[in-house]
């Protein structure tokens, strides 16, 4: 339907506030999986069609998420 959806959403539960509700024009439609977090196609459409790299993809689908180098 074009949209992930959050963590409370799937699970009722708080303990995932990165995983919220987001915008998925790449993504949408009844595939495996649970629907949260970051769409894999969803990331692939973004990085192809609108030349996104993998710090604005991780970045949109995961919200308040700070990437830093880990070496």
């Amino acid at each position: 339907n074009g949209h992930t959806k959050s963590g409370e959403e799937v699970w009722r539960s708080k303990r995932f506030p990165y995983l919220q509700a987001k915008d998925d024009p790449y993504g949408g439609g009844a595939f495996a999986g649970h629907g949260t977090g970051m769409s894999a196609r969803g990331a692939v459409g973004f990085a192809r069609k609108d030349n996104w790299d993998y710090r604005k993809i991780l970045t949109y689908y995961f919200t308040s998420v700070k990437l830093e180098k880990a070496y």
